[in-house]
């Protein structure tokens, strides 16, 4: 995602919550939070995080990146986090023509293909 992105009035970048914001916002899910981040960092290391405006109610979404690359969007919510995660086009593919539940491939992915057509 480029910085240039941002709708007009709103600034390219914010400041990083502190940890007591962060607690106060997701509550019991902060957990779930940092374990979201090292389950990827397993993998892809090192992450970087960078922040984000956002509409939502907490005002700024974490981009969670890896050499530049977006992987994850996390956005804190009242005792909860919403996810976004980032795939490619043949990962999209790769995703459809698996095993996954049903429920996880449409309408999410499929929506997606669509995109590529």
């Amino acid at each position: 995602m480029s910085q240039t992105n941002a709708p007009p009035g709103m600034p390219k970048q914010v400041e990083p919550p502190c940890k007591a914001e962060l607690r106060d916002v997701l509550g019991s899910a902060m957990p779930l939070w940092f374990a979201m981040i090292r389950l990827v960092e397993e993998t892809f290391s090192p992450l970087s995080e960078v922040w984000k405006p956002s509409k939502s109610e907490f005002g700024r979404m974490c981009l969670i990146q890896f050499k530049k690359r977006t992987l994850l969007y996390l956005t804190p919510d009242k005792d909860q986090v919403w996810v976004a995660l980032v795939l490619g086009e043949r990962a999209v593919q790769l995703a459809l023509a698996s095993s996954l539940p049903e429920a996880i491939k449409l309408p999410s992915l499929a929506n997606t293909v669509n995109a590529y057509e």
